[in-house]
């Protein structure tokens, strides 16, 4: 069985009322759902949410709302693992095995593929978890921070500063769409970024975290560009 997990509180401070804001012309959260019913791959798509309004939208565009999350669960500061973890216990499934995929309500750059490719990548290896990344261009590793007692420049990895840039190890970053995991490991205390954890490259440019309007609209312009719309219902 495979359950996707959408964690879409109300509390959103930098894009008031973001999940459920108009994403060209539809509710953000309603594109989401509507990707991930089409791609079949789901047999419940359940949302934890601390908001009426929320729960209202996303049962209107077919998914499942079956409790609500707690205020505890609802703030600025609790982790996303610790909101999959409370799903988990509150849908108490026993008669099956279970995978469990958290998809963020503004995943809207997220494609069927990259669903079907992940979980292939998932049941295939033994992995802890699946998740999505994009290699980072430049690299940081030769970077450096300011060093807050002196004033002066501190190397991240000073291992690589006579290294040439094409010849620097490439590196990743997470791209905030998808998190494939079994109930042991999002009970575990395994890191989701761990040795145990693999992703699917996907493209730099469908790597957008929304966290500001700046951030909305050019979510908006790549959906437009790429026809991430009429691609994702073929």
């Amino acid at each position: 069985m495979q359950i996707a997990i959408i964690p879409a509180r109300a509390g959103s401070q930098r894009i008031p009322s973001k999940n459920t804001k108009q994403f060209l012309g539809t509710p953000i959260i309603g594109r989401v759902i509507n990707l991930i019913k089409q791609s079949e791959l789901f047999d419940r798509i359940v949302v934890s949410t601390d908001s009426k309004e929320i729960a209202d939208l996303a049962e209107n565009y077919g998914a499942e709302v079956p409790f609500v999350r707690p205020s505890k669960l609802s703030d600025n500061f609790t982790d996303t693992k610790s909101v999959i973890v409370h799903a988990i216990e509150t849908l108490d499934i026993k008669t099956a095995e279970v995978d469990y995929c958290c998809i963020y309500p503004t995943s809207v750059l997220m494609t069927q593929e990259d669903l079907k490719q992940s979980y292939i990548l998932y049941t295939e290896g033994s992995w802890e978890f699946v998740f999505t990344a994009f290699m980072m261009d430049p690299s940081p590793l030769r970077g450096f921070e300011i060093d807050i007692e002196t004033g002066g420049l501190i190397m991240l990895h000073p291992k690589y500063w006579d290294f040439r840039s094409q010849d620097l190890p490439p590196t990743y970053l997470d791209a905030g769409l998808l998190y494939w995991g079994n109930e042991r490991s999002w009970r575990s205390k395994e890191p989701i970024f761990g040795p145990r954890s693999s992703f699917l490259e996907i493209p730099k440019n469908r790597a957008v975290d929304i966290n500001n309007f700046d951030d909305w609209v050019k979510a908006e312009r790549i959906y437009s560009t790429q026809n991430l719309q009429t691609r994702d219902r073929n």
